[in-house]
């Protein structure tokens, strides 16, 4: 029985892609005793390792040795220890193995020794590195993205001060000769209920209307109101245009704003706020809207509140979102700051926009 359950254990110790051994607790760490199965996993015979004590040791990868060692010779009477490293296989090519040894007592002596298994971890190893690999690429992928799209950001503001001065400079500026143009025939009519005459005082209106649309189209691209008037002031003007325009009631409430804001981040805020009453003007149907600018010592808060229709917010996330979003998101994560989207079908929607605190200096 016992010869049987020896060959029994031997094949069992062959087949494991696990290497048994028994080691001497000394700086060369000598495996006197490894199973049958370190041929086929190393290269060495067991009868290599217990000709040669140097053999383990000798082929510790020079740059993991020293540390190896080190945690080896660490172990206290009653720990275990497990470490990875690279070792030499006998076709000269290094392999990770993975190695836990623990201390045990052989019956009747009373020398310590190390018994422990010995691993082949190579496929794992090289599957982490490549893991690792195409997380690095992903991130620089992302960084590249993210810079493309400050680029992309940069060329829209360049773009809207573009569209602004020909909108302002020229188109409102012929609109405006029409009008005069258009009042000058007018007054020249001598009838003054004639449907000719009547016709023309209606164009006029609407052409008044129109340089008075483009006039504000041009406000909205341009943000030099922020540069020259500083956040508050424009988004105070801001907010009485939108209720101009929309009947929309809303409130403005500011406090501890700093008096100098870095450009960026007014200019990102005010692009929110923008965004946002566009999109309450737009969507909401709300009856009023509540807009707050919150500074504090770190960081500043703008939070436009509506009390419109909502919108179910997991639903609008799985859904493609619109360029507006995608743009406000992209504004303040180029800034380190977050972006919060809450709302709820018939209870409005609230958008929270946090940017650390810098300050431009007068």
């Amino acid at each position: 029985m016992i010869a049987g359950a020896d060959k029994h254990q031997d094949l069992i110790l062959t087949a494991l892609p696990v290497v048994f051994y028994a080691a001497a607790p000394d700086e060369r760490l000598y495996r006197p005793w490894v199973s049958q199965n370190s041929a086929r996993i190393t290269g060495f015979t067991p009868e290599a390792f217990a000709s040669d004590p140097g053999l383990w040791v000798s082929r510790l990868h020079p740059d993991d040795r020293e540390r190896v060692l080190a945690e080896f010779l660490k172990l206290p009477p009653d720990g275990a220890c497990t470490v990875e490293y690279r070792w030499l296989m006998a076709d000269q090519t290094y392999r990770w193995f993975l190695d836990t040894a623990v201390f045990t007592r052989e019956s009747g002596a009373g020398d310590r020794r190390l018994a422990g298994l010995w691993m082949d971890v190579t496929k794992r190893k090289a599957a982490e590195a490549e893991l690792e690999a195409s997380r690095a690429e992903l991130e620089r992928s992302r960084e590249e993205l993210r810079a493309l799209a400050g680029k992309l950001l940069t060329v829209q503001d360049e773009e809207r001060r573009r569209i602004s001065r020909d909108l302002h400079d020229d188109v409102s500026q012929r609109l405006a000769v029409i009008g005069l143009e258009l009042e000058a025939v007018y007054g020249s009519l001598r009838s003054s209920s004639s449907p000719f005459k009547r016709q023309l005082r209606a164009i006029h209106k609407q052409v008044v209307r129109l340089s008075d649309d483009l006039r504000h189209l041009a406000y909205q691209f341009h943000q030099t109101i922020v540069e020259d008037l500083g956040l508050v002031v424009a988004l105070q003007r801001y907010v009485n245009d939108f209720v101009r325009r929309t009947g929309v009631k809303a409130r403005f409430i500011k406090r501890r704003v700093p008096e100098f804001l870095a450009q960026d981040v007014a200019t990102c805020l005010y692009r929110v706020a923008q965004e946002s009453l566009g999109n309450v003007a737009a969507h909401a149907k709300a009856s009023h809207v509540t807009l707050e600018l919150i500074g504090s010592d770190d960081e500043i808060r703008l939070t436009v509140r509506d009390s419109g229709v909502g919108m179910d917010v997991e639903a609008v996330r799985q859904r493609s979102r619109g360029l507006g979003l995608l743009s406000m998101t992209e504004r303040v994560r180029l800034l380190n700051g977050s972006v919060e989207l809450r709302s709820r079908p018939g209870q409005g929607t609230e958008v929270s926009v946090r940017l650390p605190l810098t300050m431009d200096q007068p």
